[in-house]
């Protein structure tokens, strides 16, 4: 396996979680496709023909159904995907390629027989070609010495390796249960911590409205100045781990296995055909994660019992991934009152999300808020994408600008050469580095920068 790069392994594994998903035993080539279809190169491949994952998953389960079987842990290749993976040695030797990436599995993939068969079903019946054409080769082919000489170096450097890929939303679970685990991804990144723990699942279902989960935690932390969210996150900071030099968005194995094996298992012992946010939840409550029991305690037994009570609640899928939307657009509000705080004339505070509302307190005031920014249009907005994100961004700039200008009395920022200074909001899309340039006056010299560049900034624009 050494013999394949990282990205590659990390997708295999990935394959063992669909094949799992879907009730088999085996990992099979079409699971092998789905995993590879939903990160990197095979994403891009299906978006430029206006298909997405759930579309071959759909292709799946017209094909092949959904099977009974429950088998946690790792699951074995059949043997059709051990055949795609020595072709795929093939293909990389033809390419001139020595590690072969997901490019040459998907060219391996597209050669087989029941992978094909999933493609033609989804309407993508060009696969091969569509790959070759979009990641041309001009190497120079590799003789079988050279290959000899690759599989040898990666058997003598073979060694354990921590998994780098996200653990995606399944089809399977329900439209809520999708949002909270990317709630819970956006939340590990927003506090700079560098992996996505069990916890993080708790602080997502939290950040869904009306879901099963969340109606169970609303007690825990009502009575709190910051809301039920706002304390459960400063209670997190308090009691998890320290702050990161770089979040990398990769969940722990604990926290992959809530969301890939234990919330299915109870799904399936209670013969629920989906996973809500309540399933998600006990799993968490039961992966001995020391900073969940932390949050939970004493309560952590009783919350448990409520919830096999009222599983699987009235959680039901009615959408696509597009749902994910108003996360980001709401961790995008709580990105901006950070930054906008070391922007302050001092004395200044500021706090508040897109569901709690902004509010500003001017210096020595015996007021808790002078001025309040109420972002709650944005989720019930339509539309969605890159321009949906600027547009959110020119008015958060724009409202606080008026604020801090009416409770000052004069012009925020001061005006240069008699000339106001007026926000501006500029999308800069890239696929590594994309940034929001947010700021007052012209962009190219501003007289004050919000914000150039953020990790979670280049998440969201890559989600919008």
């Amino acid at each position: 396996m050494s013999f394949f790069s990282g990205h590659v392994v990390d997708l295999l594994r990935l394959a063992e979680d669909e094949a799992r998903m879907l009730g088999r035993a085996d990992v099979e080539p079409e699971h092998m496709l789905l995993a590879f279809c939903r990160h990197g190169h095979g994403r891009d491949l299906l978006a430029q023909q206006s298909l997405a994952p759930r579309d071959l998953h759909a292709a799946v389960v017209r094909i092949a159904g959904e099977g009974d079987e429950l088998l946690l842990g790792r699951l074995p290749l059949s043997r059709r995907s051990q055949e795609v993976l020595e072709h795929v040695v093939t293909v990389a030797a033809e390419r001139g390629v020595a590690w072969p990436g997901d490019v040459e599995v998907l060219l391996a993939l597209a050669c087989d027989e029941r992978a094909g068969a999933v493609l033609h079903e989804a309407g993508l019946v060009n696969l091969t070609e569509l790959t070759a054409q979009e990641h041309p080769s001009e190497r120079t082919p590799l003789d079988d010495a050279a290959i000899r000489r690759q599989l040898l170096a990666a058997a003598l450097n073979e060694h354990p390796r921590a998994l780098q890929v996200r653990v995606p939303a399944f089809e399977r679970f329900t439209s809520e249960a999708r949002r909270a685990v990317g709630a819970a991804a956006e939340t590990a990144a927003r506090l700079a911590h560098g992996e996505v723990e069990p916890f993080h699942l708790l602080l997502g279902c939290l950040q869904v409205p009306d879901c099963f989960a969340a109606r169970v935690l609303a007690e825990l932390w009502a009575d709190g100045e910051l809301g039920v969210v706002g304390e459960a996150i400063d209670l997190a900071c308090r009691l998890g781990p320290h702050p990161s030099h770089q979040a990398t968005g990769r969940f722990t194995e604990v926290a992959r296995r809530v969301v890939a094996e234990d919330s299915l298992a109870l799904a399936y012992r209670h013969g629920h055909r989906q996973i809500t946010t309540g399933h998600l939840l006990l799993a968490v409550l039961d992966s001995g994660d020391r900073t969940t029991e932390r949050m939970t305690r004493p309560h952590t037994q009783r919350l448990a019992r409520t919830l096999v009570r009222g599983l699987p609640g009235s959680e039901h899928d009615t959408g696509p991934d597009s749902e994910l939307e108003w996360i980001v657009l709401d961790a995008l509000m709580r990105t901006l009152v950070l930054d906008f705080r070391r922007i302050l004339p001092p004395g200044w505070t500021i706090r508040g999300s897109a569901r709690s509302d902004i509010h500003l307190r001017a210096p020595q005031s015996k007021s808790e808020s002078d001025f309040q920014i109420r972002p709650g249009w944005i989720t019930a907005q339509p539309g969605s994408g890159r321009e949906r994100l600027q547009q959110v961004t020119q008015w958060m700039l724009e409202r606080f600008q008026a604020a801090l200008t009416e409770i000052v009395g004069e012009r925020w920022p001061a005006e240069v050469d008699g000339r106001p200074a007026p926000a501006h909001a500029h999308v800069v899309p890239d696929r590594y580095n994309s940034r929001l340039r947010l700021g007052y006056g012209d962009p190219e010299i501003p007289v004050l920068r919000v914000v150039e560049h953020d990790l979670l900034i280049h998440m969201m624009v890559q989600s919008a």
